[in-house]
């Protein structure tokens, strides 16, 4: 439960051995590089340039992504799951390097190219003959060739399209004109569509007119056809398009079995895409190189045993860090509590030198997230779930954490739904009598109790960050602050809580003394200890005094927010026992009841875990942030990143 102390280096080699240098150290993911200040070594070496390959290399990425992609589309055995989990290959290294050598992949790309230009050539001719049967149905029932509404020497003829009720407008200015035919070839809904013919000496009054009532002219294709016999070729057309792009579809399903070697090759470009960029942060002169960055203090050993197994002219200092440098971070948590470090890392990572609060979050979490779900039986569906998710989901080591996380959040569930009597919903006083003995309070008749063990949480907790805070300040021997400000809070609310209480329940009325020495004593530490803070110990003293009774403030409204764990709880519970009670209801039904009844259980209860699921771990991720972490973790320290395989689709096994 700590922050892994760091070690700057430098490392100079020969120029020869660059790029392999690069490649183990991207294998060996040991050291995190990072830039050379402005100036640096300018006498000794100069910059790397590395455009040119990594352009091509970011060339090869984006036409691999575009196949894949491509592919993709034709996956009609895609599982579901992958929609909300991208697909990943677990591969030996072994195979990787066998596939890398041996696949085409310029090969595949190109016959994908292929395909998708001849489906995007007949998408564009069948959107054209669309296009052309949309023009020409209205004219379908038409008897003679529309070439034969053509200009004359002294004629001039139009197919036209308007609005219906523009119509008789149109036909009443045409009667005005001599020489002028006007016939309706067909209307629908919305539009008439007409046959013009008019003498063209009246043509710029013709115009003017169809302008005016926003009537259109129309070109029919194929006008040497009949329109309906030119419908039916072009429809014959499309049929024909369209089963040659079924043909091509057909083969993209055929290449789908390349689809994973393709997002290796991706891969594979991607990791010397990460290489090229890591050349960026080097100097180098005519025979040398040289690189900086920070290693864990825990592998230094094992960086120089590498360099001088492979690399023996390769030389490793360890360099002093400028007084503005601040490490990376990098946490070494045991494996039980790295499921909760995923949690903080949702935060941010902590300073160097500052407190790592995975550890300590681990407790709480475990207990809040299992107090809002309280029930056996969820508790046991969400430990099923997870395990099948470890065992069928590929992902990543840092996203199967949170598949680790909610099993041990099943695991607290199951133990508050002993103690609460939850076993999905089922009714306290139904349960047999072994079950019942192990309640110690029901939800849904002891509603106090349970908000008061709330709220008791959040004292405990709250307490526990100001403890924290406290450690914080006498590790920086900061003692009269330590005293004044977390310890005497620690002792002074208490003795308040011990105080009020023995007010309240006679039974207790003989802790009354007790919790005011308590008090007592907690407000003398802090008004002594603030006499040690700063120079003016009266201002010191004064700003105390206000700080606490602000605190205090603080303490009580952080403190009530714990109350959404009653709250989260107690709504699973209700829902789940009126899922049961609709369930209950159903049987009533005749025929179907049973049939009803089990959709009622299994809909309403799988819908209540998912909900009860979602809001433990967002409210109680809610609690260790907003109300925990302020008392002492700031958080915002920059990761310790390696050079290593950052990979999109494939996980190694070894």
């Amino acid at each position: 439960m700590s922050v892994v102390k760091m070690q700057k280096v430098r490392i100079i080699g020969l120029i020869e051995d660059k790029e392999d240098l690069i490649s183990q150290l991207q294998e060996s993911q040991l050291i995190h590089i990072k830039d050379f200040k402005e100036g640096a070594l300018d006498d000794y070496f100069g910059d790397i340039s590395s455009d040119d390959e990594e352009r091509h290399i970011s060339e090869e990425i984006t036409h691999i992504e575009s196949a894949i992609s491509f592919m993709e589309r034709f996956d009609e055995n895609k599982p579901l799951i992958e929609n909300f989990f991208p697909p990943r290959i677990e591969i030996e290294e072994k195979e990787f390097k066998e596939i890398v050598h041996n696949f085409n992949y310029k090969k595949i790309i190109k016959y994908v190219n292929d395909i998708r230009e001849k489906i995007l050539k007949i998408d564009e001719k069948i959107t054209s003959l669309h296009g052309d049967i949309s023009i020409l149905t209205p004219f379908k029932n038409l008897s003679w060739f529309p070439c034969e509404a053509k200009e004359t020497k002294n004629t001039k003829s139009f197919f036209l399209k308007g609005q219906k009720e523009k119509y008789i407008l149109l036909n009443d200015k045409f009667s005005e004109i001599d020489t002028t035919h006007l016939e309706v070839i067909s209307e629908d809904s919305d539009f008439i569509y007409l046959l013009l013919v008019y003498c063209k000496e009246n043509d710029e009054r013709i115009r003017s007119i169809l302008k005016e009532q926003g009537f259109e002219s129309i070109n029919l294709p194929l006008c040497d056809k009949l329109p309906s016999k030119a419908i039916d070729y072009y429809e014959k057309q499309m049929a024909s398009l369209l089963e040659e792009k079924e043909k091509l579809f057909e083969k993209s399903r055929q290449i789908l079995k390349n689809k994973d070697k393709l997002m290796i090759i991706h891969d594979w470009f991607l990791f010397g895409l990460q290489r090229e960029e890591a050349k960026e942060h080097l100097r180098e002169s005519e025979r040398t190189f040289v690189l900086q960055g920070w290693v864990r203090e825990d592998r230094i050993h094992a960086m120089k045993e590498i360099l001088k197994e492979k690399f023996p002219a390769t030389y490793l200092e360890n360099i002093v860090p400028d007084d503005d440098e601040i490490p990376p971070i990098a946490v070494k948590n045991p494996p039980v509590i790295r499921p909760f470090q995923s949690v903080t890392n949702l935060f941010g990572l902590p300073h160097y030198g500052e407190v790592d609060p995975s550890g300590l979050v681990a407790p709480f979490f475990f207990v809040f997230f299992g107090l809002c779900i309280a029930d056996v039986g969820y508790g046991i569906t969400l430990i099923a779930l997870s395990f099948w998710a470890m065992r069928k989901i590929i992902v990543g080591k840092e996203a199967k954490q949170f598949f680790y996380l909610f099993m041990l959040g099943g695991f607290s569930a199951i133990l508050w739904g002993i103690v609460t009597g939850g076993w999905f919903g089922i009714d306290a006083a139904k349960l047999p009598p072994f079950l019942k003995n192990a309640i110690l309070f029901n939800p849904l008749e002891d509603l106090m109790t349970f908000f008061v063990l709330s709220l008791c949480f959040g004292v405990i907790q709250i307490l526990f960050g100001i403890g924290v805070e406290m450690y914080e300040q006498l590790r920086e021997k900061n003692f009269a602050i330590a005293f004044a400000d977390q310890l005497s809070y620690i002792i002074i609310i208490p003795g308040i809580i011990l105080w009020v209480l023995s007010k309240q329940n006679p039974s207790l009325r003989h802790l009354n003394q007790l919790g005011f020495l308590i008090i007592a004593s907690g407000v003398t530490i802090m008004l002594v200890s603030s006499l040690f803070k700063g120079k003016n110990p009266i201002w010191e003293l004064i700003i105390g005094i206000l700080a606490f009774f602000w605190k205090a403030k603080d303490f009580l409204g952080n403190v009530l927010s714990y109350s959404r764990l009653m709250a989260l709880g107690l709504a699973g519970s209700v829902i789940a026992f009126v899922v049961n009670t609709f369930a209950v209801m159903a049987l009533k039904i005749p025929y179907l009841g049973i049939l009803v009844a089990l959709l009622f259980i299994v809909i309403g209860h799988i819908a209540n875990i998912v909900i009860n699921t979602l809001g433990a771990f967002i409210h109680t991720m809610r609690l260790q942030f907003v109300e925990f972490f302020p008392y002492f973790f700031q958080g915002g320290g920059e990761a310790f990143q390696p050079l290593c395989r950052e990979s999109k689709y494939i996980i190694s096994k070894n």
